[in-house]
């Protein structure tokens, strides 16, 4: 019969107990409220979900296996998943207090005492004992402290969404760097071909007295300085290739990365849904959330302090007075309600209370930031994304330009209608043209990853 009382008052506490902590309700944004930017404007895609591997809208196969390699050896991401595990593991600790405890306990001993007579008598005693307790949780505190446990664990998932989202755009960012680099180095050393092309033209030109010794050291000067240029372009490929290395969790003098030509990698068509939509995708916001929610279920728990707890107890025993047997054993079992209830602890429960409540203040004003910083970010990189594709547009003509003026001006100087220090200028003005269309090429790259980190990984 106790078993049965024990067995209905825990029915009764887990019923009273379960009760869900009602989750925070998301801030209103206005539904017609749409980005800035021409981009964003110009039309939402309507399937637009969520992917872990955002980066094979590029359509490139070798950063493709750049990421697989670093999803299996990143230690940076290795050690975000075992925060992970450790929230988890933390709210299947929480968890358990709806289960009641079980003690087992066993002992043995000989105890000898002295009469005033200087007798003196000994005895042996043996026993086992089984305890079960259990807290009912008549006010919801067990259950809010559930409650908060989960809601840490989402944000611990959101805190490994947000690295799983910088290190694979760190990543991308750093594989893009290194093809721009090397795309440099191909540009000058085609403009010191270039150059030696002027030279022979130049010494020659020198040699049947049509040019002057000026000229000559004018066009070696400017050879020289592009010959100086290129060793800081192989130096920082290099560093970029041994940066990327660490990303992957390889050794940095031991991998290899194939150049290949950045007009190959192709540009995403990425829209993003309207910011009401859009905005609850990013795992910062997500984050914030979850911490809110946690918030909201530590103020109950600090609440429900200041009510009494009731629980139960129950327990089963077997003694002798035999030294390590059992046989022959008195049996004794037991069971009792205990009832506490907090009278004075100097204010600190109260205290405790009041630290509780200011806290889910601060993080309710810190996901208000959360959001205005996630529009604000999105906005700029889709507004940035439109901006490169137009400045490329005017980088391609100017590179167009450059190449007509530099022809012209070579026929012009082999004519002797120009000096050659408009050959010179010519030919630098290509250069930088040829530069620009490489930097704003990986300035749209740039700014399309750091889109999708804005939209939480969306494509």
């Amino acid at each position: 019969m106790k078993c049965n009382v024990f067995a209905a008052c825990c029915s009764l506490s887990v019923l009273v107990g379960c009760a869900n902590i009602d989750p925070v309700p998301r801030p209103e944004i206005d539904p017609d409220l749409t980005w800035n930017s021409v981009l964003a404007t110009s039309g939402a895609r309507e399937d637009s979900s969520s992917s872990a591997s955002w980066w094979q809208a590029f359509g490139a196969e070798p950063l493709d296996a750049l990421m697989q390699q670093a999803l299996q050896n990143s230690p940076d991401l290795m050690a975000a998943e075992q925060r992970l595990r450790q929230a988890d593991w933390q709210m299947r600790a929480t968890g358990a207090s709806v289960y009641p405890g079980l003690n087992a306990g066993a002992g043995t001993s000989v105890r000898s005492d002295q009469d005033v007579e200087g007798d003196s008598r000994s005895s042996e005693s043996t026993s086992a004992n089984l305890g079960l307790s259990y807290e009912l949780d008549l006010w919801g505190r067990v259950a809010a402290e559930r409650a908060s446990a989960r809601a840490g664990f989402r944000a611990s998932e959101q805190d490994y969404r947000a690295a799983y989202l910088s290190l694979t755009g760190a990543i991308a960012n750093t594989w893009f760097e290194y093809q721009a680099l090397h795309a440099r180095i191909q540009i000058a050393q085609d403009n010191m071909a270039l150059s030696e092309q002027v030279m022979t033209v130049v010494e020659v030109r020198y040699r049947n007295g049509v040019a002057s010794a000026a000229d000559v050291a004018r066009q070696r000067t400017s050879l020289l300085s592009q010959r100086a240029q290129l060793p800081p372009l192989q130096f920082q490929a290099q560093q970029t290739r041994r940066a990327l290395a660490v990303l992957l969790g390889a050794m940095p003098q031991t991998l290899s990365v194939e150049p290949q030509a950045l007009s190959d990698i192709r540009l995403p068509d990425l829209k993003a849904q309207p910011p009401a939509e859009a905005i609850f995708a990013r795992p910062d916001v997500a984050r914030a959330e979850a911490q809110l929610q946690a918030a909201d279920a530590d103020v109950v728990v600090a609440r429900r302090a200041f009510l009494p707890s009731l629980s139960l107890s129950a327990g089963f025993s077997l003694s002798t007075a035999e030294l390590f047997s059992l046989s022959d054993a008195r049996e004794s079992d037991n069971a009792g309600l205990s009832l506490s209830q907090l009278i004075f602890d100097g204010g600190r429960t109260r205290a405790q209370s009041r630290r509780t409540e200011a806290r889910r203040q601060e993080l309710l004003a810190q996901y208000r930031n959360t959001l205005l910083v996630a529009l604000q970010e999105t906005d700029d990189a889709l507004g940035r994304v439109t901006l490169e594709a137009g400045q490329e547009t005017s980088d391609q003509a100017i590179l167009v330009e450059a190449e007509r003026a530099l022809r012209l001006t070579e026929v012009r100087y082999r004519e002797g209608s120009d000096d050659l220090l408009t050959l010179i200028d010519a030919q630098r003005n290509l250069f930088q043209a040829r530069e620009r269309i490489v930097e704003r090429r990986l300035s749209r790259l740039s700014a399309t990853v750091a889109l999708y980190q804005a939209l939480g990984g969306v494509q």
